[in-house]
């Protein structure tokens, strides 16, 4: 990952980095340590799936509520009648949450 995130580094004009998980956003913020990069200040750093390394690096990251998630399939599981939706076809949605931490800066 190296590779991309010294191209991400070389444009300035960057500002956040969007990571697809916690794990990555690690590494990422490992290697910004690395470079002297001070986060949030000159890069903000986000991701996805409120792991343990989230709140150990202290990550902005994106909650999928999986308590939620895992409720609802109990739920259908168990009483597929009383599930929120009715149809095969229909969609379910949980809302989860960004967690704040220090990686971003409130504004």
């Amino acid at each position: 990952m190296v590779p991309l995130f010294n191209k991400a580094l070389k444009d300035t004009t960057v500002t956040a980095w969007l990571m697809a998980n916690d794990y990555s956003a690690t590494l990422a913020l490992d290697y910004l340590k690395e470079k002297q990069i001070a986060v949030p200040e000159r890069v903000a750093m986000i991701a996805f799936d409120n792991t343990l390394d989230a709140m150990e690096y202290q990550l902005t990251s994106y909650d999928f509520n999986n308590t939620g998630i895992v409720n609802i399939m109990l739920r259908y599981i168990i009483s597929p009648s009383a599930s929120p939706a009715t149809g095969r076809n229909e969609i379910i949605e949980v809302e989860g949450s960004i967690v704040e931490r220090r990686s971003t800066l409130r504004i």
